[in-house]
Formats: C-alpha cells, sequence, structure tokens
C-alpha cells in the first residue's frame, strides 16, 4: 500500500481509504467488523465516518456508524490508524443539533468522541458550508477543538473553492491550524471539482479525499437503467435512492457507462478498479474513499494497489467526461 501526505500536512493516508456510511443500515455490525479487518489487513489506515451515518437512516440511526466503527477500533492499536468523522447535519430536533455554530460543533465533537470510544479524532471535517453562520465563528470552534486535544486536523467537505480560500485566509491571519483536506464527489461521470476546486487545492496545497469513485456503483456495471435496483442497494430508496437516482439515473449517464463498461472490456480491464485508478491519477487527489456492504465488494476495490494504467488509457477516460450533454436538463449535477 502507498501512502501519502494529506495536502500540505504530515499526516499519511493510505491512497485508499475506508467509508463506514453503509454500518448500521445496509451492513449490520458482525459483517462490518469482517470488512474493516479485510482492508486493514491491506494497509489501509484511513476509515471515514461522520455522525450522521449510516446512509438512509436518518436521526433516528445517526450516530450507528460511529458506534460501530468505535467497537471495532478499541479492539485495535489507536495510533496505528486514521479516523475522521463529521457535522454538519442534523442529528435531533433540537435547533442547535446542527449546522456549523459553536454550541453544535462543540457538542457535536464530543458525541462523535464518546461513540468512537476514542480522545481524539485525526481529521475532524465540516460536512458542508452553513452560511447561517459567520465562518469566524465556525473557525474558531475548530480551532480550540484542535488546541482541546480533540482533534488533530481540520478539513471540509462539499464547500467551494473561495469558500475554502476564505476560510484558509482568516486561518493564517489568526495563526490557526489551517483546513488540510477537501472531502468531495470525484469519479469518471462528475468532474466539475477540476475546473475551479482542483486549482485552488493545488495552488494551496490542500487535499483531495474523492469519494462516490463508482458513481453509486453505476461503474461496476451492477444497474441497468431498466431495472429495479435492488433491495438495501445504493440506489435502493430507504438507502440512497433520492439522491443517486437525481445525480446518475438518466439516459445520457447510462449510455456513457455502457460505452466505458463495453471498452474495459476490449482492454481486459476491471471496471471497479479502472475507475479508481483513473481517480488515483489525478492531482491532488490524496486518497480516494471505497465503500462495501459486504466482505466480497471488496476484492476488486482493494486490488486497485497493484494497477497502473497507461497513458494511452488514461486519455482515454478522460474523454468520457466531455461526451455528456452540456447545459440541458440531462447534465449531472
Amino acid at each position: 500500500m502507498d501512502y501519502r501526505n494529506l495536502g500540505k500536512s504530515g499526516l499519511l493516508v493510505s491512497k485508499l481509504s475506508m467509508g463506514t456510511m453503509p454500518f448500521g443500515n445496509q451492513t449490520d455490525r458482525p459483517t462490518a467488523f469482517r470488512i474493516m479487518d479485510k482492508v486493514l489487513d491491506t494497509g489501509i489506515n484511513l476509515f471515514d465516518c461522520a455522525d450522521i451515518y449510516p446512509l438512509g437512516g436518518g436521526m433516528e440511526l445517526a450516530g450507528t456508524s460511529e458506534k460501530i466503527l468505535g467497537e471495532w477500533l478499541s479492539t485495535h492499536v489507536r495510533d496505528s490508524i486514521v479516523i475522521t468523522s463529521k457535522c454538519f447535519a442534523a442529528i435531533g430536533k433540537g435547533a442547535n443539533q446542527k449546522g456549523l455554530g459553536r454550541l453544535h460543533i462543540m457538542n457535536a465533537i464530543d458525541g462523535s468522541l464518546r461513540r468512537l470510544k476514542t480522545d481524539y479524532i485525526d481529521l475532524y471535517i465540516a460536512h458542508a458550508f452553513d452560511d447561517t453562520v459567520p465562518l469566524e465563528e465556525t473557525l474558531r470552534a475548530f480551532e480550540d477543538i484542535v488546541r482541546a486535544g480533540k482533534v488533530r486536523y481540520i478539513g471540509v467537505s462539499n464547500w467551494s473553492s473561495w469558500q475554502i480560500v476564505k476560510a484558509l485566509g482568516f486561518q493564517q491571519r489568526e495563526g490557526y491550524l489551517p483546513i488540510i483536506a477537501d472531502q468531495l464527489r470525484y469519479n469518471l461521470l462528475f468532474r466539475r471539482p477540476e475546473d475551479d476546486i482542483f486549482p485552488m487545492c493545488l495552488s494551496e496545497q490542500v487535499g483531495i479525499m474523492a469519494y462516490n469513485p463508482l458513481a453509486g456503483g453505476l461503474l461496476s456495471g451492477r444497474y441497468k437503467i431498466n431495472t429495479q435496483p435492488g433491495e438495501r442497494s445504493r440506489f435502493d430508496k430507504s438507502v440512497g435512492g433520492d439522491l443517486y437516482h437525481k445525480r446518475y439515473w438518466n439516459e445520457a449517464i447510462f449510455k456513457i457507462t455502457t460505452c466505458y463498461l463495453t471498452w474495459c472490456c476490449e482492454q481486459e480491464l476491471n471496471p471497479v478498479t479502472t475507475a479508481i485508478s483513473w481517480i488515483l491519477s489525478k492531482k491532488p487527489v490524496n486518497t480516494v474513499l471505497i465503500g462495501a456492504s459486504k466482505p466480497e465488494q471488496l476484492d476488486d476495490l482493494l486490488s486497485t494497489v497493484q494497477m497502473s494504467l497507461k497513458e494511452e488509457q488514461v486519455q482515454w477516460l478522460d474523454g468520457l467526461w466531455f461526451s455528456l450533454p452540456r447545459n440541458s436538463d440531462e447534465m449531472p449535477n
């Protein structure tokens, strides 16, 4: 397993990271333990979570993924594992049980630490931008939990480039620990971050943690547009169906996906490992978040560590995105 510095920090993370979003809804505790044991054995050292997980669980199940991860973590050497978690989403019905206000951040970090059964979180991430709270308040709260020893590094997810740059400027002025990573959606079927966020991250040395590398499983060839998604799958309504249908379920996406799968077959390439290897070939991506609800789903994902695409293959894959329609209702969001 290769390890890379996350952004300009000294934090070394494996080029593949394990997402825990299905744990507690799609995946039960014993299965989650087998998944985490398997990926740890391959050298993966980063396990990503959030206080709102599992996906599709809503507030009723919020925190379950952290609890499962925490129980597993308590049986392993803590210092050898990098743990991330996030706050922003509503985890209760109270007015202050959501967002990036100081009160919620302080309560959220303590709740995550409790569920994760640990004294600190290696990377704590603002799960979205909160335009209802002064940015200075959010950044001061994050700095305070760093100084309190509850968090080692901070990151963001789903922020725009101007929001990150503004935050970095404030942190530099105040002498705060800077944002080191941006967790964002990025795959062969969604490359909008390349237009603005990638150049900013390269300039400011902010690392990218790419999630959704298989576009919810479409790039594996698992789904067909004229068939119903399987029960408990990513496109099932009880999991993430509405969100994922909005992102990917249209004729243009399925057409280009079919083209991709045909090309992989002709090249004798595994479509799963190919999609992830392509992401890892892009700067400034430091790590790709993989996910699985069953241990057997990991085999193709983990084989990415031994794969390297040829330059001409990367160029062909680059062209896929530009085959999608622009400025129409079919354009992926």
